[in-house]
């Protein structure tokens, strides 16, 4: 894809907040539409050909002259097979790439000393996301974005944060009311630095209902406890808070409905480059786009809450409505290309498939969601976000301005904006001209078809072979030949009437779709058993290196998101109690922790990972130093049966041991009561209890003064510590029995 597209000086000026900017950016956008032709063309045929879906093909798989609009060959009703070489190749990638994913361990690292100990909570928090909160939203996402990748050669992610409503009801009378009230005028005379006792608290209150009930019985419109109840329930619109006046007023009570805001989340949207998002052509990756354009589709209700839910402008949501629905990039010239293109094909969906996602649906709007780099009013990057729609916010000079939806400065910044480029190929530096599968398979695909089209006519013919008869009977047949199945043919002058055989078959197409199986898996990185294994094996790992290294993108994103917008309360459910891993700054959001994703495609492979516990269980008995790690190694083995496992079986070291602390002073305070805690063999942090046990009692008079007595309290202490004693002792005679001694400084 070619452009000669210039950006136009001060698109990106936020001081030129008027019609002109908008303007240009809107001639920006059109100019990159209007040269996608030649990238539209090629993904239409890359579509067509996923589907296996050409001009003429009938719902049998045969050839009819009706469809085609001319004589077939071989013969009417010949073989017209679907050969879907390309999706097969397609899914398989995808499936190996999604489940790289999904299965691979998601490890953060801090990038300072100071931070190593929070890191594992920020582990816990980004598995909470990828794993549980936002999995079938990713398993969605990341599929598509997948196959997409695959199909046209690249395809883009979308990072936000989203917080959704929805309604919930609630009952007041009018004692609450004024026990509303009572509490607004407490905190009122505490603010004052006034005492609130509860002789206090009682008049407030008496006087507050005494309030509340001359306000309900006046004929105003009770601005007070209009106010009043706002502060309880701020989403309420003054219409709804009337209402409950009303109510009040009439029956002493209330029970309406309240817009509540649920917590808010990451979203992860993929992107069809040229249909969903449009973006400089120049552009080799995400990072580098000045701007992006990103098509979005919603219905009336929809568009009508973006007022109130996130701060559209109201008088262009009406001009939206009014306008109705209408496609926000014109590709007209496109479209008409695509409809002139008449497919007799009984798979619509599939054949229009293309079509239908760049046109626009009768009860659809469309709007641009443009994402900006700029600068703030101090002049550091920034990100500007506008809403607008190119028949409603472009103006010419006698109309004055036009209106958009929004126009401001995002809040959320990260590096490389909030896209993830994901692309397939790495052999041009240009995101257009990377190539999907069917552009690199394509003549494989045809070729298997022909050689399934030639062995279904074969066996055709041999199913129902033609007659051959003296010539003189196929008058009825103007005197020509029918070499078809059932047909006639002429026989030679004197012969009898017989079958006509066909010619004989070699073993040529097998052999040729083997070549072809062959040559596609090698081209593709599939797995086929006349390829050396090591050669599959390089190029999957290659692959799912691939996907993972873009998609660990979108996971410091999320996380990024999670740092800036996630509630601190909400943050604490998840990771536990404990101070949080990270403050809500820019600079930590630019990069506090790193995220690694680790998978081997080999743990796919259950022979492979058999022979690898052999050789840990052969190191383990091999370990005369005991350098081995056994939690992280143990950690592993688990990991590669199942991602999941591996953090359940095997906590975090730090959690761990603040879990054995509190459970140590727990049985301190068993003992204490006169129950005498169990005590195990192993499984335990010894030496951490042997200390926390002690420690408890030292720091804590009353404990102390109880052991010094010398009763039952003291007796079970001193069993238990030397059950720990005990226990250490035995783990230090197993490192004497592998290194000859014990440590001379060790005490």
């Amino acid at each position: 894809m070619t452009t000669s597209m210039k950006t136009t000086a001060g698109v990106h000026d936020l001081a030129r907040n008027d019609r002109t900017r908008i303007n240009d950016l809107l001639g920006e956008i059109e100019r990159e539409t209007a040269d996608m032709g030649a990238w539209f063309t090629q993904a239409r045929a890359n579509e067509e050909l996923l589907h296996a879906t050409w001009d003429g093909q009938s719902e049998d798989g045969r050839k009819w002259s009706k469809n085609y609009g001319r004589e077939v060959f071989p013969w009417e009703g010949c073989s017209d097979q679907r050969i879907r070489l390309i999706e097969e190749a397609i899914d398989e990638v995808s499936m190996l790439e999604v489940s790289a994913f999904f299965g691979a361990q998601l490890m953060a690292m801090a990038q300072e000393a100071n931070d190593v100990d929070a890191a594992g909570r920020v582990q816990t928090l980004l598995n909470y996301e990828v794993k549980q909160r936002m999995r079938s939203e990713l398993w969605r996402e990341v599929n598509y974005a997948s196959q997409w990748k695959n199909i046209f050669g690249h395809a883009i992610l979308h990072t936000s944060w989203t917080t959704p409503w929805t309604m919930g009801r609630e009952t007041m009378t009018e004692a609450e009311l004024a026990e509303m009230v009572a509490e607004a005028r407490s905190a009122e005379v505490a603010a004052m630095g006034g005492e609130v006792d509860e002789q206090t608290s009682a008049a407030i209150f008496e006087e507050s209902a005494i309030m509340v009930a001359e306000e309900l019985m006046d004929s105003g419109r009770g601005e007070f406890l209009m106010t009043v109840i706002r502060q309880r329930f701020p989403t309420l619109s003054e219409k709804r808070l009337r209402n409950v006046i009303k109510q009040l007023k009439a029956e002493g009570a209330a029970e309406f409905r309240v817009p509540v805001r649920l917590p808010g989340k990451p979203c992860v949207r993929a992107l069809t480059p040229g249909v969903d998002a449009v973006y400089p052509a120049w552009v080799d990756c995400m990072e580098e786009a000045p701007w992006i354009a990103v098509r979005c589709r919603v219905s009336e209700p929809e568009l009508r809450a973006k007022v109130v839910t996130e701060g559209w402008d109201e008088k262009f949501v009406d001009a939206m409505i009014e306008h109705g629905p209408s496609r926000v990039l014109e590709m007209g010239t496109l479209v008409r290309n695509l409809s002139a293109q008449v497919n007799r094909v009984f798979n619509r969906g599939a054949r229009d498939t293309w079509r239908t996602r760049i046109e626009t649906d009768a009860t659809a709007f469309e709007y641009l969601h443009v994402f900006l780099k700029t600068v703030d009013e101090d002049g550091y990057p920034a990100m500007q976000e506008v809403v607008l729609h190119p028949d409603i916010s472009k103006s010419e000079e006698e109309k004055g301005s036009g209106l958009v939806g929004l126009d401001r400065l995002r809040d959320y910044w990260m590096p490389g904006s909030c896209f993830v480029d994901v692309r397939r190929e790495f052999k041009s530096r240009g995101l257009w001209d990377t190539r999907g599968v069917p552009e690199v398979v394509e003549s494989e695909q045809w070729q298997r078809k022909a050689i399934t089209d030639s062995l279904m006519d074969r066996t055709a013919l041999l199913t129902r072979p033609p007659l051959k008869v003296n010539p003189r009977r196929l008058v009825s047949n103007k005197g020509q030949a029918d070499v078809r199945p059932g047909g006639k043919v002429p026989n030679a002058p004197g012969d009898d009437t017989d079958w006509m055989q066909p010619p004989a078959m070699d073993g040529t197409p097998i052999e040729m779709d083997r070549v072809i199986g062959r040559r596609v898996a090698n081209l593709i990185g599939l797995a086929h058993a006349e390829l050396p294994p090591e050669k599959v094996a390089m190029h999957q790992r290659w692959q799912v290196t691939n996907f993972l290294t873009q998609m660990r993108e979108v996971v410091l994103r999320i996380l990024a998101l999670d740092q800036q917008y996630m509630d601190p309360m909400q943050v604490s459910r998840v990771i536990g109690s404990g101070p949080l891993p990270f403050q809500i700054t820019r600079e930590e959001i630019q990069g506090q922790y790193d995220v690694a994703l680790m998978f081997d495609v080999r743990t796919m492979d259950a022979e492979f990972v058999k022979k690898r516990w052999e050789a840990i269980e052969k190191a383990f008995s091999l370990d005369r130093t005991g350098v081995l790690n056994d939690v992280a190694v143990t950690r592993w083995i688990l990991s590669s049966i199942d991602p999941n496992l591996a953090d359940i079986a095997v906590p975090d070291v730090q959690a761990a041991t603040a879990e054995e602390i509190e459970e140590e002073k727990a049985a301190v305070a068993m003992m204490a009561s006169g129950v005498e805690p169990a005590m195990k063999e192993g499984g335990q942090n010894f030496r951490v209890r042997l200390q926390t046990m002690m420690q408890t009692i030292q720091v804590n008079p009353e404990l102390m003064a109880l052991y010094q007595q010398s009763g039952s309290f003291a007796k079970m202490v001193e069993a238990r510590r030397q059950h720990f004693e005990f226990q250490l002792e035995q783990q230090q005679n197993a490192v004497i029995g592998r290194v000859g001694a014990a440590p001379a400084l060790e005490g």
